[in-house]
């Protein structure tokens, strides 16, 4: 699993690795560096990388940080964020929106990581409460995914998990 494009990072290792058995992103992002790269070498297109997994797959994002930030530049461009990922599972995959998170409120401390945080929108949901479902979730989708325990799957798109949610359900798509 990964943040950000830790997330990135993590989808394409889980692309190239068969040890993977599951993979959740945190507001996975596959935007280039605002500094430029190499998209061979340094930054390869991990959304189409998401459609060769055969691994179940779970992405949580936000909303609030899908258009321009205080800079203008938006800290998880709509046409890069995790709705993309989403998009591009061929396999079972989960989608949750947290309402009211921005793109930091996945981090353990957002106020440490200074001027990068400023940048995103301000969220409006409680940190806490972003936080506490974001480990919820994937205790409860490794625990599901890893270990084969299936009283999970109330926690992931049940009537648990809708107690959860600061959004509507999760998007759950199981493909052949």
């Amino acid at each position: 699993m990964g943040h950000s494009r830790g997330g990135k990072s993590s989808v394409l290792a889980a692309a190239r690795d068969p040890r993977f058995k599951a993979f959740l992103g945190l507001d996975p992002v596959d935007a280039k560096s605002p500094l430029g790269c190499n998209e061979t070498t340094e930054c390869p297109d991990a959304s189409d990388a998401v459609g060769t997994l055969t691994i179940p797959t779970a992405f949580l994002g936000e909303t609030m940080d899908a258009t321009g930030g205080t800079l203008g530049q938006s800290c998880a461009p709509a046409e890069h964020n995790f709705t993309t990922f989403f998009a591009s599972a061929t396999t079972k995959s989960l989608e949750v929106t947290i309402a009211g998170a921005n793109h930091m409120s996945f981090l353990d401390d957002p106020s440490s990581c200074g001027f990068t945080c400023s940048m995103c929108k301000t969220p409006t949901a409680d940190h806490a409460v972003v936080q506490n479902l974001a480990y919820a979730m994937t205790v409860a989708f490794f625990e599901r995914n890893l270990r084969g325990i299936v009283a999970e799957e109330t926690y992931l798109t049940g009537a648990q998990a809708c107690l959860l949610y600061t959004s509507p359900s999760p998007r759950d798509r199981t493909r052949s």
